[in-house]
């Protein structure tokens, strides 16, 4: 479900917005009823609209929630809670079968009510303000009910749409657990990588110096790709987006790693030092152009 607060900001419903909408809560709860008694004449003129009212207690629960909603309009708290009113209004309606046509209908009807009596019954000088203020939460209200005629839409169109969006929502929980299990073993593997320069640095004490630090170097370079790597990981499981330079960088890393190792090999060896050598310029290179791309995106 949505956040209210991420749609109040979309249609720029401020704080004196708000201010606006509760300034005029006491005049428009005189006017509730006359709101519902003449939306249900509307609703009542049309013949294609009409048939929602087989009897009446139909009508007479209708202008029931059609005051309750009124009140709420202009009560200030927009909420959460708010939201999911305003959707179940929405989901009733879809189950009923009204067609959305005739809810902008009756929100239009709503909506020029509500400004006539601004302007018969409130004096303030800024009437436009309030008016405008009005015509953002409507909007809101409109939008917030109808959502549920989107998602019928997509049933429509889209047959398999229930085995779609169970589909869909397996294949993310699947994915967030692979992404844990991933996270798990980069762990584990960083355990290992400590456990590798405790050996790679035990050498200086064994007589072998330069050997021991080249090779505690290279460790601990593993050890900064497996940093990086679980911090971009734990990003995405919040939310951010991979970094590829992150991968790019631990085959870097490894054959800088082989390189200084190598070092210590026989003669023969040479060819692979420079093997080595040549991957790691063009890995540099793509390591660069990667950074320089993900920077400016």
């Amino acid at each position: 479900m949505d956040d209210m607060q991420n749609i109040l900001k979309s249609y720029k419903i401020n704080v004196e917005d708000i201010k606006n909408l509760k300034s005029i809560a006491p005049v428009m709860e005189q006017y509730k009823e006359s709101l519902a008694d003449g939306l249900v004449e509307f609703i009542l003129s049309r013949e294609e609209t009409a048939k929602y009212f087989h009897n009446k207690d139909i009508k007479e629960s209708h202008k029931k929630y059609a005051q309750e909603w009124f009140i709420k309009l202009f009560s200030g708290q927009y909420n959460n809670k708010y939201l999911h009113y305003l959707q179940k209004i929405g989901n009733r309606h879809v189950k009923e079968g009204v067609k959305v046509h005739y809810i902008h209908c009756a929100m239009n009807f709503i909506r020029t009510f509500t400004i006539n009596t601004i302007e018969n019954e409130i004096e303030d000088d800024d009437i436009a303000g309030i008016i405008t203020s009005v015509n953002k939460m409507i909007d809101l209200n409109l939008d917030s009910i109808t959502s549920f005629y989107r998602e019928e839409e997509l049933r429509t169109v889209f047959v398999s749409y229930r085995f779609e969006g169970f589909l869909i929502e397996f294949a993310k929980r699947f994915t967030y657990g692979l992404n844990l299990i991933l996270v798990i073993a980069l762990i584990f593997i960083s355990f290992l990588v400590i456990g590798q320069f405790v050996l790679d640095f035990g050498h200086i004490f064994e007589g072998n110096v330069s050997e021991g630090v080249i090779s505690a170097i290279g460790s601990l370079l593993i050890l900064w790709v497996m940093i990086e790597l679980l911090d971009t990981e734990i990003k995405h499981l919040r939310g951010g987006e991979f970094e590829i330079k992150v991968f790019v960088g631990v085959a870097l890393v490894a054959f800088i790693r082989e390189l200084l190792i190598s070092s210590f090999q026989e003669i023969e060896g040479v060819g692979r030092q420079y093997f080595f050598t040549i991957s790691i310029f063009i890995l540099g290179v793509i390591y660069w152009l990667i950074a320089r791309i993900e920077k400016r995106d």
